[in-house]
């Protein structure tokens, strides 16, 4: 039963506007270029796009009677859509998508992508704070670096800097990053778009150094009590964990060194007592939340790994290369363990909950079929 603040649409009821959609040559090669079945583009995330335009188009009218009123042009920044939801539940290949569908309007032609991965702290700073195995809760993302470059980005800066995120060796890729130059559109792809900032300190305060065993991380779940051991002493010819970083703190634009927000430590920052009075979703136009079956989700989740498995295979240099000699049956026991302690506790408890601050609500069967759409009342 939706909410009385939402607008339900069943997938029949939707696809009666893909009318409304873009049906230009560049929108008919994002449908076939795209990793999503053609269908499920045509009949659900053309007319999506085609309503996210809508939304472009009431912000730039809004600003332009703005502009009127106050008597002085109020400059355009770029309207930020995000797109959240679990571990393994899709964001990244939506939010591409819905990258490609937007950029085929004329009135949005350079839409930008940025994943929120990139803002997560490196796994030897991971390690550092006692966090490997809370990775993707809240409290182990640099909350005030995403701040920070938000805030860039809506101030109408140019050429923003974002750090990037590596799946293939599971790590940000240290001193590397994009450049977001005032695009029309950025699209915001993450798992932490929707939590209340609070909970980043809260956590850090409750899980950083703690005692707690690493028990559940896919890499210690593949090795042996002798193994783990040795990897805990440094002995060598211990297993390498090729997703290892360098500990770099992270920097978001050149002048971050002065204003200190993004580069210093977690715990200066909290000890400076300063205080995050905004969350990431203030700075969001509209946001997107992916939804599906908690079962559904584990199960796309042990697929995505076996993907990561098989591009391993052509890459010596991927976190998952070190499993490719493990046994299928152990392999499939470590993920659905990662998949049960640390993924879907992270959903139960911090994901699901923020399900009724998006704006936007796509529940999905076990095929990744939207069966139903949730609009939030304007």
């Amino acid at each position: 039963m939706p909410q009385p603040h939402l607008m339900a649409f069943s997938r029949a009821e939707w696809t009666q506007f893909a009318t409304h959609a873009s049906s230009t040559e560049q929108a008919s090669t994002a449908i076939l270029s795209s990793a999503v079945a053609p269908e499920e583009v045509d009949q659900v995330y053309r007319p999506l796009a085609a309503m996210l335009e809508v939304k472009v188009e009431a912000v730039r009218r809004g600003r332009a009677a703005l502009s009127a009123f106050l008597g002085r042009e109020v400059r355009p920044t770029p309207i930020i859509f995000s797109v959240t939801g679990s571990v393994a539940a899709g964001k990244s290949t939506i939010a591409e998508l819905l990258q490609k569908l937007l950029a085929a309007y004329p009135g949005t032609p350079r839409v930008d992508l940025v994943s929120t991965d990139g803002f997560l702290y490196s796994n030897a700073e991971l390690a550092r704070l006692g966090l490997t195995e809370r990775k993707g809760f809240p409290e182990s993302y640099n909350i005030p670096g995403l701040l920070d470059f938000l805030r860039r980005i809506k101030s109408g800066q140019p050429a923003v800097a974002a750090p990037i995120y590596d799946h293939a060796t599971y790590d940000v890729l240290p001193d590397q990053h994009m450049l977001v130059n005032q695009p029309d559109v950025l699209i915001l792809d993450g798992l932490n778009v929707l939590q209340p900032t609070g909970l980043w300190a809260t956590g850090l305060r409750v899980h950083a150094h703690s005692s707690a065993p690493a028990d559940a991380d896919l890499h210690n779940m593949l090795l042996t009590r002798s193994q783990r051991e040795q990897a805990a002493a440094g002995v060598a010819g211990a297993p390498k964990n090729h997703g290892a970083g360098t500990g770099t703190s992270l920097r978001i634009g050149e002048d971050d060194v002065e204003r200190g927000t993004a580069s210093q430590s977690p715990e200066d920052f909290l000890r400076s007592g300063t205080s995050i009075m905004a969350d990431v979703a203030d700075f969001v136009d509209t946001s997107i939340y992916l939804d599906a079956s908690r079962d559904d989700i584990g199960q796309w989740f042990l697929d995505r790994n076996f993907d990561y498995l098989d591009e391993a295979r052509k890459n010596p240099n991927s976190f998952y290369a070190q499993y490719l000699a493990v046994p299928e049956e152990e392999f499939v026991r470590a993920t659905r363990m990662v998949w049960e302690q640390i993924n879907l506790p992270n959903l139960v408890e911090n994901l699901e909950p923020t399900r009724d601050r998006a704006d936007i609500v796509l529940r999905s069967d076990r095929h990744h079929r939207v069966q139903e759409l949730l609009i939030r009342r304007p």
